[in-house]
């Protein structure tokens, strides 16, 4: 077995506790699988040297969803012990962000407002 840790834009980010056989796909799919925003073009997985610095290997799994021949896909670079798989994307913001923000920006347009009527009066 061996531990691999995955982050970013999949539904279930952390460390796994893995077979040695297991796939890059595997693993994001135990993960939950990619977000919408993930950015499936530019995933990367980073890996410890012997020197205690990272390798990062990128690979596009694009490819493998909308090529029409096989033989273009990037391959996956095969898991190691220790490997951080990582999703990168876009962050999402949700319905409390656009409100927080909204009332945000209305509060700061009322004091506007309030401190020329008080001014010009």
């Amino acid at each position: 077995n061996m531990k691999v840790q995955i982050w970013g834009n999949v539904q279930f980010p952390g460390l796994y506790l893995l077979s040695e056989k297991t796939t890059v796909i595997e693993v994001i799919s135990l993960a939950g699988g990619p977000q919408p925003s993930a950015d499936l073009d530019d995933m990367r997985v980073f890996r410890m040297k012997p020197d205690s610095t990272y390798e990062m290997i990128n690979f596009n799994y694009n490819d493998l969803l909308w090529n029409d021949k096989l033989e273009k896909v990037t391959p996956a670079p095969k898991l190691l012990p220790g490997d951080i798989i990582l999703l990168p994307g876009e962050p999402r913001l949700y319905w409390r962000e656009y409100l927080s923000l909204g009332l945000s920006v209305m509060s700061t347009l009322l004091s506007i407002t309030l401190s020329i009527i008080y001014i010009t009066n």
